[in-house]
């Protein structure tokens, strides 16, 4: 086992790793939501809740914000009706927090635009991946150079 020095993208990695399997098990729990978890007193409604909250409170403190400055907002129940689309926003909504610098992303994609027909011609890339029209910068890029977001 490696205990090397992690890179920002192994940390990015390894987020975007741990929700996805996280969110794989919300997408599973099928009106379940009332049974206990593993936790003792906690049912799954109330775990998910609580990595909702968790979630919510990723983007405001990445982006600078106090505990004190984000407070309460994200007290109380967060899943509403559909737990699984409120997991999926606020899960979608952390990953984007702690992508990489959107300066670098800006500078990379508008410099990999005039190269991409070279790298895709030599096999460096495989071909576009299809995404979203509205997907932000990152994604943009990763698709640009055939790898899926």
């Amino acid at each position: 086992m490696s205990h090397g020095v992690r890179t920002a993208m192994d940390v990015q990695e390894i987020y975007a790793r741990s929700s996805t399997a996280f969110g794989e098990r919300v997408h599973a729990v099928d009106g379940r939501w009332n049974t206990p978890s593993p936790l003792p007193g906690w049912t799954v409604r109330r775990l998910v809740n609580h990595l909702v909250n968790e979630e919510r409170w990723t983007p405001p403190l990445l982006d600078g914000a106090t505990i004190e400055e984000v407070g309460s907002r994200y007290d109380g129940d967060l899943l509403g009706d559909d737990p699984v689309a409120a997991f999926d926003d606020a899960a979608a909504a952390a990953l984007a927090a702690v992508r990489v610098d959107t300066d670098a992303v800006t500078a990379v994609r508008e410099w990999f635009t005039s190269m991409e027909t070279v790298y895709r011609d030599t096999g460096v890339i495989g071909p576009r991946v299809e995404i979203p029209a509205e997907a932000d910068l990152q994604t943009q890029l990763l698709a640009m150079m055939g790898r899926t977001p």
